[in-house]
């Protein structure tokens, strides 16, 4: 009987790890983390990592085995949450400070108008005050 449940056990944790496939396969095609809360899935990562430590000082291998299962579903769920979300934050980093520079460098650009401009027009102007900015230096 124990035997069977720990194997109900291992599988119904098979099946945990495969809730989180659908979540993964969203955020790789939209290439975004909007709409995904790093706290719920970090959490439930390193819930997932004691579970392994659990089930390894436990010697409990249908634990051990289900909590890897979950922890790369999750885990890469969580991996690409950060991934989009570092990138996401950068481009408006970038897009903040190119306003900024070409504010300063007495372009008027009216806020509404600010947000149309491309990500390259973004990068060749930062790339155009940067080279101002070292003339300026060695001047």
């Amino acid at each position: 009987m124990k035997e069977a449940v720990a194997l109900l056990f291992g599988f119904g944790l098979f099946c945990n790890a495969l809730l989180f496939v659908p979540q993964a396969v969203a955020v790789w095609r939209k290439k975004t983390d909007e709409g995904i809360s790093l706290v719920t899935f970090g959490g439930f990562s390193v819930l997932q990592i004691v579970g392994i430590a659990h089930g390894l000082l436990q010697h409990d291998m249908a634990l051990t085995v289900g909590m890897i299962a979950s922890l790369l579903s999750c885990g890469t769920v969580t991996v690409l949450t950060v991934v989009y979300r570092v990138r996401r934050l950068k481009r408006e980093g970038r897009r903040r400070f190119a306003i900024e520079a070409l504010k300063s460098q007495h372009k008027f650009i009216e806020e509404s108008g600010s947000e149309k401009l491309t990500d390259e027009e973004i990068d060749s102007e930062i790339a155009e005050v940067r080279e101002k900015n070292v003339k300026k230096r060695c001047d």
